[in-house]
């Protein structure tokens, strides 16, 4: 019972993950045919040189692969919550003296405590 209940879990995840890639994907040919597009009747109408219309659509392009990435990122963010609201005590680590002078290192978005 619970295995089909991790399993379906895991089928969502992987669909939203998808349907997340597609849209990507749409957006970003329909954002390069938009750009395009417009710089050809800019081109056509001579207040664009032809030559800065690729230029026009390489940059379009450019900006949504930059941003690509944030979606599966804040899903990263979102598990990454769910799974340290698990944690009830931040884990602690004794070493010998003098080896750590620091108090407590913080490394991303996990902080451990030494204690001295």
């Amino acid at each position: 019972m619970g295995g089909s209940r991790f399993a379906r879990a895991q089928d969502q995840t992987a669909w939203i993950s998808g349907f997340q890639s597609a849209m990507t994907s749409l957006a970003t040919d329909l954002g390069t045919w938009a750009v395009l597009a417009a710089g050809i009747s800019l081109v056509q109408g001579g207040k664009v040189n032809g030559v800065f219309l690729a230029a026009l659509v390489l940059a379009a392009l450019a900006s949504f692969e930059s941003v690509a990435p944030l979606p599966v990122a804040a899903h990263s963010l979102k598990a990454a919550c769910r799974l340290l609201e698990g944690c009830s005590k931040w884990p602690t680590a004794s070493l010998p003296s003098g080896i750590l002078r620091r108090r407590s290192l913080l490394l991303g978005i996990s902080a451990w405590k030494y204690e001295t």
